[in-house]
């Protein structure tokens, strides 16, 4: 064959792989663009496995980057590939236009990066050129971060362009972005306007936008904050009528900003949106309303770094916020592992499938498993995607008394182990996997507790001198361990002895991790009872004796006059069913006294239903003196 010959077929040849590529690419955006996920995840696992590299190639794959990243914007987990995005972004191909500098400056905002996201979103916008539609995306994002930073300066950006030159589908959002701003800065009634103009306007929005339940809602919260209460209701049944309910407390109580902390004072309430697409995803975090500009960025930005919030099981729920008395051992923060590996492998061209993490895939990944074995080796990087999704699937059965299971499990762990380390993986990735084995080993009775603290011991020093170690993941996992049913008191003291010291020299005192973690090693004090040890962690985080969660014998609930029959009757009709959280005193007679509204799901529904009942609710203080800070939750359902 003639040279000519052979490069004019190898021509050929990578055209129409080129071709076929940018095809996959094309339709798993049409997919994800209407939401059908299991056809989307069909296209991306075909490419993956059409696309295997050779063994040697180890280089990150620019269609299979763009696929991933766009399966993990259906999702709404962004951030958890800002690696893939950071370097799709440097090297464009050609049709990306803008899409993916969009992403990009998503990515920051959901990680509760608001300024990060402005700058990112502001160099899309101001451009001369290039696709108007994503300008104008573009620009409404810069909108939605000045409405959390600066709300007047959101006033200002959005009356700097013509409405009229807005498309259709765009007014209703820069109208909804405008009147939050303006209620905040300004007054209810120039809001209501605008509110007015966007709800006409909702009928040209994507269904996906969830634009006439996110509308109403703030229509109601307005009613309620003028005591108008029908109007109120007319519009929150728009949103909230006849739901399962699925609390988001949890997640949410924990991560509540502390007063005093960023200018907040305890009368300040931020209301937030709670919107889920669909159950599997990640749920957006909006801001409604403040009462007073500058107090929504601590909010916002604690309630993203969260990692799930199960919101009740409708498209969008709101909550009103305060902020919390005193931090909370709950805090929950950032990426997960598999994220910090996905991101990682996807460097050297390995990609996880998706959608494959189910009990009924484990044939599938095992049948991977042994495929990649014989092509690539048995310490190969490329065996990483079928054993992490058959751990993932695999976890559930570890937690219970079948010990074949556990065994399995914890095998398949340890292979991963091995592979991360025979392919230079970042230290920071054995020391987690390390700790995730130690206690799969104790549950499972392969290690006995003293051979688990020597072994811990060892992987904390590690940590310790790990300067590059991401202290998210150094915290999850420690929080994980803590929550383990299996491992001794003495081990989890430990490690949350070992975790406090590397944030003490990498962090602030106000760091929300450092103050959960020293939370968490004051109960284990105290379980051990040595109070003294625990009063000088209260103390280190300026905790006053009179917090109710430092006498010896804490307070226990004993009783509260709240009925079924309380449930509002104005409520009956929409059937809506929530949550108040409640911090306040105890008196010496373990009476209530002082509450305060921490959290109402939704905001106002039954504010004065808890400020008539909630009084009625009384502690045992077991012979101690009054406290304060006390937090109560009190469920609202129907009386039926």
């Amino acid at each position: 064959m003639s040279i000519v010959v052979g490069l004019a077929l190898f021509t050929a040849a990578a055209s129409t792989e080129t071709a076929e590529a940018a095809q996959a690419l094309a339709t798993i955006r049409e997919q994800t663009a209407r939401l059908d996920l299991t056809a989307a995840a069909k296209t991306m696992n075909a490419a993956i496995s059409e696309r295997l590299p050779s063994p040697d190639s180890k280089q990150p794959d620019s269609i299979l980057d763009r696929m991933t990243i766009e399966a993990a914007a259906a999702q709404k987990i962004l951030p958890a590939v800002r690696t893939i995005i950071d370097r799709t972004v440097k090297i464009p191909l050609a049709d990306d236009g803008a899409r993916y500098r969009l992403m990009q400056a998503r990515a920051s905002e959901v990680n509760g990066d608001f300024k990060g996201a402005e700058a990112l979103f502001r160099a899309v916008a101001d451009e001369t050129s290039g696709d108007l539609d994503e300008r104008w995306q573009a620009r409404l994002g810069v909108a939605r971060q000045l409405l959390i930073t600066d709300p007047a300066a959101a006033i200002t950006y959005l009356k700097s362009f013509q409405r009229s030159d807005l498309p259709a589908k765009y007014r209703w959002e820069a109208d909804l972005i405008e009147g939050r701003s303006e209620a905040i800065v300004h007054s209810d009634a120039v809001s209501a306007d605008i509110l007015r103009r966007a709800w006409i306007g909702a009928v040209d929005a994507a269904p996906t936008s969830a634009a006439p339940a996110r509308i109403a809602g703030d229509l109601a919260f307005l009613a309620a904050r003028s005591a108008n209460r029908s109007s109120y209701l007319a519009m929150l049944a728009v949103g909230h009528s006849q739901v399962t309910y699925g609390s988001p407390q949890n997640a949410v109580l924990g991560n509540l900003p502390v007063c005093g902390e960023a200018g907040l004072r305890p009368e300040d309430v931020v209301i937030v949106e709670l919107l889920r697409q669909q159950p599997q995803f990640r749920t957006d975090v909006g801001l409604v309303w403040a009462s007073r500009a500058g107090i929504a960025q601590p909010f916002l930005a604690a309630l993203l770094q969260a990692e799930s919030i199960d919101s009740p099981a409708r498209q969008i729920s709101h909550l009103a916020l305060r902020c919390r008395s005193l931090p909370a051992a709950s805090y929950k923060a950032g990426r997960t592992l598999v994220d910090e590996i996905v991101a990682w492998m996807s460097g050297a061209g390995v990609y996880l499938p998706w959608g494959q993490t189910e009990q009924e895939d484990l044939l599938e990944n095992l049948t991977e498993l042994g495929r990649r074995e014989a092509k690539y080796g048995a310490t190969s990087i490329m065996l990483l995607p079928p054993l992490i999704n058959i751990e993932i699937a695999s976890e559930p059965a570890f937690f219970t008394a079948d010990k074949n299971a556990q065994l399995r499990l914890l095998e398949l762990s340890q292979r991963t182990l091995s592979i991360l380390d025979n392919n230079d993986a970042p230290k920071s990735f054995i020391m987690a996997y390390r700790l995730k084995i130690l206690g799969m080993s104790v549950a499972a009775q392969t290690r006995t507790v003293e051979q688990a603290e020597v072994e811990l011991s060892s992987i904390m020093d590690a940590a310790a001198a790990d300067s590059t170690l991401p202290l998210d993941l150094l915290y999850g996992m420690a929080v994980s361990l803590d929550d383990a049913p299996n491992l001794s008191s003495t081990m989890k003291r430990e490690l949350l002895t070992s975790t406090l010291a590397v944030l003490r020299r990498r962090v602030a005192p106000t760091d929300p991790r450092r103050r959960a973690v020293i939370l968490r090693l004051a109960g284990r004090e105290r379980e051990r009872g040595d109070m003294k040890a625990a009063a000088t962690l209260y103390d280190a985080l300026k905790i006053a004796p009179s917090a109710c969660l430092r006498p010896d014998t804490r307070p226990t609930f004993v009783s509260a006059n709240i009925q079924s029959e309380d449930y509002p009757s104005d409520l009956t009709f929409s059937g809506i069913v929530g949550n108040t959280t409640v911090e306040f005193d105890l008196s010496s007679a373990g009476q209530l006294e002082n509450p305060r509204i921490l959290m109402a799901d939704p905001p106002f529904a039954f504010d004065h239903v808890a400020a008539a009942r909630v009084p009625t609710i009384r502690y045992d203080m077991q012979g101690g003196s009054s406290c304060r800070f006390q937090v109560q939750d009190v469920r609202w359902q129907l009386p039926y």
